[in-house]
């Protein structure tokens, strides 16, 4: 399921319920209408009433007038048609109830297409109100996974694929033009393709520098602005976020490990300490600083140097005795 949402600047209520209300899609004769006071079956009438609601509205520049707003479904063959009006009456109002309660609302199922869908008019504003309702992007993709979950609960006879409640890093996101496009003729967008075609090159690279290999083979090149990264299609120049392909987390990760490969270990192997401290040289001491020690042959050599000390004193005392004895056989 996929719900969209376009507004419009000009109040152009004529030409949407013309459109909205064409009878050649083999849609449902019974309109969807709320807060209109009214069954819905004039279109002329329907487009009056939205027409005076918006004259309550004071004028302002590029102020929204009304929003076309789409609930497509993915196609359903085993339901009969019926069921699937049904069931498409059922999300639009618990769509509305969520997204305009209080504002003027008109469509009708068509199946002009392969994909059951249903077309709403939605007014800028309340019945009666002179304020625009404004709906910021946050809360309306609360909406869609709101909705998504009430289909799912309400309607498991459905055949559909999760769009909203799944995680936003494998989801490209589109504008509403492109989600039109898309519908219309049932092929990719420039910007989901390129995201496809991406998709594969990111996921099983481990290193930056080889996913800027492949990028450059495939024809883009990686590029940054301020925080965002993105991708820029060479020949063409056209620009890409990662974020808006789904691919940010994904480069995130690639990041991670590439800092990873290019850093070293932070403890070193034993091995490696034992041998880095024995080759690296040690610090001179200066003499106050080099401890005395005393190896054994400092030892002996003191000892001997004592002896010899003795024996010179005690030869000098003999020759002393000796040279006396000779004075004294003289004198005699």
């Amino acid at each position: 399921m996929i719900v969209k949402s376009m507004s419009r600047k000009a109040p152009t209520f004529s030409q949407l319920a013309g459109y909205i209300g064409q009878d050649g899609s083999g849609g449902s004769q019974r309109c969807f209408a709320r807060n209109l006071y009214y069954t819905g079956d004039n279109q002329k009438v329907v487009s009056g009433l939205f027409l005076d609601n918006y004259r309550h509205l004071p004028p302002r520049k590029n102020g929204n007038a009304l929003y076309h707003e789409i609930i497509v479904l993915e196609p359903q063959p085993h339901l009969p048609k019926d069921r699937q009006m049904q069931i498409l009456q059922a999300l639009a109002h618990e769509y509305c109830e969520k997204r305009a309660p209080h504002q003027l609302t008109w469509g009708r199922v068509h199946f002009d297409t392969t994909n059951p869908h249903i077309h709403l008019m939605i007014s800028a504003n309340e019945f009666g109100s002179q304020t625009r309702k404004r709906l910021d992007r946050k809360s309306y993709a609360r909406i869609q996974r709101e909705l998504e979950s009430y289909k799912e609960v309400h309607f498991p006879e459905l055949v559909e694929h999760r769009v909203y409640n799944k995680p936003s890093s494998n989801h490209v996101k589109t504008k509403a033009s492109e989600g039109e496009m898309v519908r219309r003729t049932g092929q990719l967008s420039q910007k989901q393709s390129v995201g496809t075609t991406l998709k594969t090159l990111f996921k099983y690279r481990a290193h930056v520098d080889a996913l800027k290999a492949d990028l450059n083979r495939a024809g883009f090149r990686l590029y940054q602005r301020g925080k965002q990264w993105g991708v820029e299609n060479i020949e063409t120049r056209k620009r890409y976020r990662l974020k808006t392909l789904g691919l940010d987390q994904t480069f995130a990760h690639i990041v991670q490990r590439s800092q990873a490969q290019q850093s070293e270990p932070l403890v070193r192997p034993k091995e490696n300490q034992i041998a880095s401290s024995k080759s690296r040289p040690k610090p001179d001491l200066t003499p106050k600083e080099k401890p005395e020690t005393h190896t054994p042959a400092d030892s002996r050599a003191q000892a001997l140097l004592k002896a010899r000390e003795q024996l010179e004193r005690s030869a000098a005392r003999e020759l002393s005795d000796f040279d006396r004895g000779l004075d004294e056989g003289r004198d005699r």
